[in-house]
């Protein structure tokens, strides 16, 4: 048998037609009435040559004006302007209307692809370029679409007929007309086969990427920039990525000024090429009937192909952008999304099981060969040094990575057979840093979930946060991020353990959910915790060792590997590395302001 070849992906304008193919009839409809509407122009243009030959005439033969000739093209004129400008309207209505769908579908399919991807793919992808790819590329590719596919049919159709109806009225002023403007397309054509210009392209939109991402991170990092007094540091990398932007564009810039120059200069020779023509042929006794009516055809003709060859050299960059922006955008959707089970399995039981699970980034292992479980119902603790690979264990059991070798199981099913609804419906999960919507309390709380009033603020008072809410004067209706919605970095994480206390999932994951709150407020999230979770699977990472210390089992994890494991009391009976985090964690609580030494500052 012979084998399938593998069929190529389209790229650039191949691959945007191919994305907008939903709308490729609205776009074959204005396609069409740009056709019509370009005949039309050319008519336009023998209408204007018909009217000034019929005056030339009359005026320099002494004679009367042919008026009812004239008055008769004048009203074809008029007539066919109104169509013209109908045709236009409606192409460019049908094409604009479908163009701005498309980029609303695309956006649309950005952001649902990137909610079926594992998330771990995004840790290295900074926040500037996925708001550019989302926003900026998606929106340049209406240009095209609305605009550019039209202006392509234009000038196929206009240069070839408009050239075999100047042969035939003139050849030599059509020559004339001609040269300068197939040196100005081989200017241009060179310029555009140079393969520089599409690494210019994707250096270009590199440097725009760093801008934003710097201006994100300056933005985000306020607080500890002012605090620290870093703003000349930070602001020298934010100026770097603008120097840097500022150099790939003075860099094509420079290159193109001469070439842009010579291609503009050149374009505009025919003017001259035709005046010049046309002297000389006055002043060597050429008829002056057919010389002026000609005279006037070829700078109406003139004019006609200077902006249809501007308009090329604008498709051709723009064809160049087009390219380098699908690619980008197709380098989203092409992420690997989360493979779904045709058939997923139920989940009846609620334990973890690890078993012998690697992960890595690339070359650098996150985890290797990790193993572990945790029965139904049990708390387990997971501690170590940063960058150990804590926030990836709790992440690769909800899906949000996936490991490369190895099994993860719940309730004995490996969690690829459980579709992600599925897990989500069972598992709760508190990031470090929890997310409010601009919507009310009360929707932040329940998630739209019809949950009782009374329910809400009963766990809320347990998480010492209910007599906040109950003094602002819409309560839990009040809409967070307006008026008098603001929260403090704990308070927001309070509000996000009550969010999945209330969501009462059978599995719970937190991943130092305790890091904002205060020793007062962490008191209150453990017996919240203790009364709400007591029959729950609870995963918990943390670095305040007394967040743990009442869970049935916990792993410290370093380097990627679990040093050791047991209860609190079996870990310090052992005197190893749990032993020595825990002395060291309560030799550092016992230090004062006092301790400190004169002039130090606490951040």
């Amino acid at each position: 048998m012979k084998k399938k070849k593998n069929k190529k992906k389209k790229s650039g304008v191949a691959r945007l037609i191919e994305i907008s193919k939903s709308k490729q009839q609205v776009f074959i409809a204005s396609k069409l009435l740009t056709v019509a509407a370009t005949i039309i122009k050319l008519v336009q243009l023998w209408l204007i040559y018909k009217i000034t030959s019929e005056a030339v005439v009359g005026i320099i033969n002494s004679h009367a004006v042919n008026t009812p000739v004239i008055k008769q093209h004048a009203l074809i004129l008029v007539i066919s302007g109104i169509v013209y400008a109908l045709l236009r309207y409606t192409s460019s209505r049908l094409a604009h209307t479908s163009a701005f769908e498309i980029i609303c579908d695309t956006k649309i399919a950005l952001i649902n692809h990137l909610n079926k991807i594992h998330l771990g793919y995004l840790d290295n992808m900074s926040l500037g370029k996925l708001e550019k790819i989302i926003m900026t590329d998606a929106e340049k590719m209406e240009g095209f679409l609305s605009h550019h596919q039209m202006d392509i049919i234009e000038v196929l159709l206009t240069a070839p007929l408009v050239v075999l109806y100047l042969f035939f009225v003139d050849i030599h002023l059509t020559l004339a007309l001609l040269v300068p403007i197939v040196i100005a397309v081989i200017i241009m054509t060179f310029n555009l086969a140079n393969p520089e210009n599409k690494k210019d392209q994707v250096t270009l939109n590199n440097e725009i990427e760093n801008v934003q991402t710097e201006i994100i991170e300056y933005i985000n990092g306020m607080n500890d920039i002012k605090c620290y007094d870093i703003g000349e540091r930070s602001m020298s990398e934010y100026k770097k990525s603008i120097f840097g932007l500022s150099n790939v564009i003075l860099k094509i810039a420079n290159i193109y000024k001469y070439i842009i120059g010579g291609f503009y200069a050149t374009l505009n020779l025919p003017y001259l090429t035709v005046f010049l023509l046309t002297a000389y042929r006055y002043f060597t006794g050429f008829d002056k009937t057919v010389l002026i009516s000609n005279f006037v055809l070829f700078l109406i003709a003139v004019t006609i192909f200077k902006n249809t060859f501007e308009t090329f050299f604008i498709l051709s960059r723009s064809m160049m952008e087009i390219n380098e922006r699908v690619s980008r955008i197709d380098a989203v959707l092409n992420l690997p999304i989360i493979e779904e089970p045709k058939v997923g399995k139920a989940l009846q039981k609620y334990d973890i099981e690890f078993k012998n699970v690697y992960f890595d980034y690339g070359t650098t292992a996150i985890l290797k060969d990790i193993s572990f479980k945790i029965e139904q119902g049990a708390k387990l603790g997971i501690i170590g040094a940063s960058g150990g690979g804590k926030t990836t264990i709790a992440k690769l059991i909800i899906k949000f990575l996936k490991a490369k070798t190895g099994e993860i199981t719940i309730g004995g099913i490996n969690i690829d057979d459980i579709d992600s609804k599925t897990l989500m419906q069972n598992i709760s999960f508190v990031f470090q840093e929890s997310y409010l919507f601009k919507d009310t309390i009360m929707f932040n709380l329940t998630m739209g979930r019809a949950v009782p009033e009374q329910r809400v603020s009963e766990v809320c008072k347990m998480l010492n946060i209910h007599d906040k809410i109950s003094r602002l004067k819409q309560g839990y209706q009040t809409v967070v991020g307006k008026d008098e919605g603001f929260f403090s970095g704990g308070e927001i994480q309070r509000l996000a353990v009550a969010r999945i206390l209330l969501k009462d999932s059978k599995i719970i994951v937190l991943d130092e959910a305790t890091a904002s709150a205060d020793t007062e407020n962490e008191l209150y999230l453990q017996k919240a915790f203790l009364e709400l979770a007591h029959d729950k699977t609870v995963v918990m990472v943390a670095h305040r060792l007394k967040t743990i210390e009442n869970a049935d089992q916990i792993i410290v994890v370093e380097n990627g590997e679990i040093v050791e494991s047991g209860n609190h009391s079996t870990l310090l009976a052992k005197k190893g590395r749990y032993y020595k985090l825990y002395n060291y964690q309560n030799q550092s609580a016992e230090m004062t302001i006092s301790n400190l030494a004169e002039g130090d500052v606490l951040c």
